[in-house]
């Protein structure tokens, strides 16, 4: 598709995995990028946190999920 996000790379996670394992590497990413963090990249790392938290609402919600994988295949 063109211009999808891919929010299975912006969370760290296989297409098949399952909504723990989602909200496991969700907490993982968060914490990692949190922005205090990296106050040298503050700017990169709010952007980081972004695409996390735009992925996971995506992800961790199976109806959003379903709909945006059919929209990307």
């Amino acid at each position: 598709g063109l211009g999808i996000v891919d929010h299975y790379k912006d969370l760290e996670v296989e297409e098949d995995a399952d909504q723990s394992t989602i909200k496991k590497c969700y907490r993982k990413l968060v914490l990692k990028w949190h922005p205090d963090k990296h106050p040298e990249d503050r700017d990169q790392a709010e952007e980081r946190i972004r695409a996390i938290n735009n992925a996971y609402e995506v992800l961790g919600n199976d109806t959003k999920r379903a709909a945006y994988d059919a929209q990307r295949s």
